[in-house]
């Protein structure tokens, strides 16, 4: 099984921006914030590991 951990302590800035996630590859869904986003970005799925993209993600209204 395969841990990851997103840190959002470094940057815990005022954007409060939320979006929900579902990865193209896997379909697994849930609801993050903007820090967490750009970790998934980087990291890829916490799901499934895969690559993500910002068309992985849309603004919750």
């Amino acid at each position: 099984m395969r841990s990851v951990t997103i840190d959002t302590s470094e940057s815990m800035g005022s954007d409060r921006t939320r979006y929900e996630f579902e990865c193209s590859h896997c379909s697994e869904q849930t609801v993050v914030d903007a820090p967490v986003q750009d970790q998934l970005l980087g990291r890829g799925c916490i799901f499934c590991g895969r690559d993500v993209s910002e068309r992985d993600f849309v603004r919750e209204q």
